[in-house]
């Protein structure tokens, strides 16, 4: 399956090859679960998925404790 092409059908996605991270956003999930599967899925799933998300999660980590993080503006902030 190729994934890239996948996630870039616009049968399952408006605007898809604009970057829109909102469209991950729970309440407007209306996604097909299939329409996005970057480790494949079923038996030949990628072996490495959770190494990759652990290794995610840890750069997260890293940038957050390294580096000060401030508001660019003083407008409320909307919480997800």
């Amino acid at each position: 399956i190729n994934s890239h092409a996948l996630g870039s059908n616009e049968e399952y996605f408006d605007n898809s090859k604009q970057f829109k991270p909102e469209r991950w956003l729970r309440e407007n999930n209306t996604i097909n679960p299939f329409a996005h599967v970057p480790f494949g899925i079923g038996k030949r799933m990628c072996i490495g998925r959770r190494l990759a998300e652990l290794q995610l999660q840890l750069a997260m980590c890293w940038l957050v404790r390294n580096f000060e993080i401030v508001a660019t503006d003083y407008e409320p902030v909307d919480v997800i």
